[in-house]
């Protein structure tokens, strides 16, 4: 380990050679300067860890010397005692300079080099301490450049837009908590015609659930092509989620087919908040559930669908519980009530201003649009064949 620099201002020689030989063999690295000017030079080429000077010097005395290395960056954090009279006003004025400690002058060096080895134990705990802040700085750097790059990758497994998806018309709004969240929603047409369309909501958040919603639409999509029952898609995204996601993570979905005619809606809700299906022309919601477990829970739970009657003009509303649990400036919750009554009121709009009035009236009821879970709906309508 390197000897810690100590820079001697002083424009007595006999001191400097005295104090140069007292802390030299104490063990400092020792450099001298024989006024103000020459140790401000001296003291920004070395940057040393420590500075002594004194009051009454020729060309600059100490208190300038302390104010112009307390003014600059490079070695404002450097500490300075200074060494001088002992009277009131001059420690006032001295202090007022930025001196670290005041010291009168005296043959006796014991004080001074009792101050000398606390001063520079501060030093280096304080240099402790900015390695470690710069560190910090760094990997919280490094982890905001990761999160956004999972983003990235996450808002590249939703849907662009809205907009026709076989015999669906879809809209929706998602506000990712932060950089990631653990939402996720899609419509796949299959090539029989059929229109499966889910939602979901890992449990937890950050890079983990994220990766978990990577998961889970890769498999919803490999799946949803094929299969004839969207209880036998619910079941092989189950299994996949016990297998991947560990035990403490599960995953609340609902899973909707609707047939190529588009005459009838097979569903499953697998822990997830009701989904609300709207008449066409009607101002009330008939809650969908089916009262199945979130997936990731036991690989041997089984799905059983339900099925309901649909038409043209019908509207499918889907969302996850970052909206009813959005809470107001005074900590009441939104809750689903509520949100049912917002789609409602606005029920009769075109389907993507219904998305945007329900959302405005949650930033407005929430006070922002920032929010402590991830937001996300999803309304689909059938349409004419």
């Amino acid at each position: 380990m390197a000897a810690d620099k100590v820079v001697v201002v002083d424009d007595s020689r006999v001191f400097r050679r005295v104090l140069k030989r007292a802390l030299t063999e104490a063990g400092y690295q020792v450099e001298t300067a024989v006024d103000g000017k020459v140790g401000i030079e001296l003291v920004a080429s070395l940057l040393p860890d420590l500075v002594i000077t004194d009051v009454e010097m020729p060309i600059m005395c100490g208190e300038e010397v302390c104010r112009q290395l307390k003014a600059k960056a490079a070695t404002r954090m450097i500490p300075v005692i200074m060494l001088t009279g002992s009277t009131t006003t001059d420690k006032i004025v001295q202090l007022d300079a930025g001196a670290d400690d005041y010291i009168p002058k005296s043959e006796d060096l014991a004080e001074l080099m009792a101050k000398v080895r606390v001063f520079l134990r501060i030093k280096h705990l304080q240099d402790q301490l900015r390695e470690q802040n710069e560190r910090l700085r760094y990997e919280n750097e490094m982890n905001e450049m990761e999160l956004r790059m999972a983003r990235e990758v996450q808002l590249g497994l939703l849907p662009r837009e809205g907009g026709r998806r076989g015999r669906l018309d879809v809209a929706f709004c998602y506000f990712p908590m932060r950089f990631v969240g653990g939402d996720l929603f899609d419509v796949v047409v299959a090539p029989d015609g059929k229109t499966s369309f889910f939602i979901s909501d890992v449990s937890g958040h950050g890079v983990s659930a994220a990766l978990i919603t990577a998961m889970v639409k890769t498999s919803i999509v490999a799946q949803a092509h094929h299969l004839q029952a969207i209880s036998e898609l619910a079941a092989r995204v189950n299994l996949a989620v016990c297998r991947l996601a560990g035990e403490d993570r599960f995953v609340t979905a609902f899973f909707g087919m609707l047939e190529a005619e588009g005459g009838e809606l097979h569903y499953v809700n697998a822990g997830h908040p009701l989904a609300l299906l709207i008449r066409r022309g009607e101002k009330v919601a008939e809650q969908l559930d089916t009262g199945d477990l979130p997936l990731g829970i036991t690989e041997e739970n089984e799905y059983a669908p339900a099925t309901v009657s649909v038409g043209p003009g019908d509207r499918i509303v889907l969302y996850t519980d970052g909206i009813t649990e959005a809470a107001s400036e005074a900590g009441e919750l939104y809750g689903a009530a509520r949100f049912e009554q917002s789609v409602l009121a606005h029920a009769d709009l075109p389907l993507d201003a219904l998305v945007e009035k329900a959302i405005q009236h949650l930033v407005a009821f929430h006070g922002g649009d920032v929010f402590d879970d991830d937001v996300n709906l999803l309304a689909c309508e059938v349409t004419e064949a």
